[in-house]
C-alpha cells in the first residue's frame, strides 16, 4: 500500500510520486457540484406544475353538421381553482381517424392553495378538417 502524506504546498500525494491531487482544484470541483445541485433543486421546486387531464362536453348550443370545423366545448378542470375559469391555461391535442375526432384537453393548474368550486370554461376547438360523420371523443372520458 502506498503511504499518503500532506506536503507543505497543499497537495495530497502518494509516497513515491505515484499521483498528486491539487486541493484547490478539488475544492473548485466540489463547489461547482454543490452550486449545480442547489440550482437543480431550486428549478424543480419553482417550476409550474404540468397540465392535468380535464373533461369536456359539447356546448349545448352546438348543432352537429358534417361541415363543422369550429367545435364549442365546455371544459371542466380536474384541479381546484377557486372558481377561476381555465381561460389561458388550456392545452389541446386532437387526433383524427376515419371514425372519430379525439379531443384531449389538459389544464395547467393554478399555483398555491385553491378552493374547489366547479366552473366550466367555454373553449372553441378549430379542427383542421371538417368533422364529417365522425364521432367526437373525449380522450379523458375514463377519468373519475
Amino acid at each position: 500500500l502506498p503511504l499518503c502524506s500532506l506536503d507543505n504546498v497543499g497537495q495530497f500525494g502518494h509516497a513515491g510520486g505515484m499521483r498528486t491531487m491539487n486541493w484547490t482544484r478539488r475544492r473548485t470541483v466540489i463547489s461547482v457540484a454543490v452550486v449545480v445541485a442547489l440550482l437543480a433543486i431550486w428549478f424543480i421546486a419553482n417550476r409550474e406544475p404540468g397540465a392535468e387531464a380535464a373533461r369536456w362536453r359539447l356546448d349545448p348550443s352546438f348543432t352537429h353538421a358534417p361541415e363543422s370545423t369550429d367545435i364549442p366545448l365546455l371544459v371542466q378542470e380536474a384541479a381546484c381553482a377557486s372558481g377561476t375559469p381555465a381561460t389561458g391555461r388550456i392545452d389541446l391535442s386532437v387526433r383524427y381517424s376515419a371514425a372519430a375526432v379525439t379531443i384531449d384537453i389538459r389544464v395547467r393548474p393554478l399555483v398555491g392553495d385553491q378552493s374547489c368550486q366547479a366552473v366550466e370554461t367555454p373553449y372553441s376547438v378549430q379542427l383542421r378538417e371538417p368533422l364529417g360523420q365522425r364521432e367526437l371523443v373525449d380522450a379523458n372520458a375514463r377519468m373519475p
